[in-house]
């Protein structure tokens, strides 16, 4: 097993979490939806992920339980972790439910630029620190503070040493897989989006799954 395929399956899990909305629809569906395409993509298959729709998005992690309906203008998180033969990948995406207002257009558009500064600081000997300072450097510009890690490593489990904390001195090292996953949380809803890198001298992009966030309005 390759993470190539993993993260193929993964992007058409997302896309088929999409097609699956209809108005009025209980969020397990679309769930369900992307587990399954995970299922005919890989067979057996692991997995670990976060599930948040509306408010609960604003919790940073846990689970939408079955029987909420989703409703014009909610915020959904899903954040998976996907492993098959002791491989791992870990992605996320954000959708907005017929529309995104222009507070959580613009929360959006600031995470692309906290990712692509964390992109540049990605490369063999950087601390993990380093980089979480400079995602958190850019959220703090619209008012923001990430409020877990910038990334981690991954690769034989879902996620390894170096973690992207404050005061991680660890080192990327060139061979590694890692995430960078900026985030923005408030009182009423959370933002988050996730890619991999394979470090060689600097950062590759695994999962150039298009960020604009048109491509993540489900419409009604």
């Amino acid at each position: 097993m390759r993470i190539e395929k993993l993260l193929a399956a993964s992007e058409r899990a997302y896309s088929s979490f999409m097609r699956a909305y209809k108005p009025g629809l209980d969020c397990s569906v679309l769930l369900q939806a992307a587990l399954d395409c995970l299922k005919d993509e890989l067979g057996n298959y692991e997995i670990i992920y976060d599930y948040m729709c509306g408010a609960d998005t604003a919790k940073i992690e846990g689970k939408t339980a079955a029987g909420y309906v989703l409703k014009p203008g909610d915020t959904v998180i899903l954040d998976m972790a996907v492993g098959k033969n002791g491989i791992w990948c870990d992605t996320c995406r954000t959708f907005f439910i017929g529309k995104a207002d222009g507070e959580k257009r613009a929360a959006y558009d600031l995470l692309i630029k906290a990712l692509a500064e964390g992109e540049k600081k990605l490369a063999a000997g950087t601390r993990g620190g380093d980089v979480f300072r400079a995602v958190q450097g850019v959220l703090k510009t619209g008012g923001y503070a990430l409020k877990h890690h910038a990334g981690h490593a991954f690769g034989k489990k879902p996620m390894q040493a170096p973690d992207f904390t404050e005061n991680c001195a660890d080192k990327v090292s060139k061979g590694m897989f890692v995430t960078l996953e900026p985030g923005i949380y408030t009182d009423t809803y959370g933002i988050r989006i996730e890619n991999d890198y394979y470090i060689g001298g600097n950062a590759v992009n695994l999962f150039p799954f298009p960020l604009d966030i048109e491509n993540y309005i489900i419409k009604e």
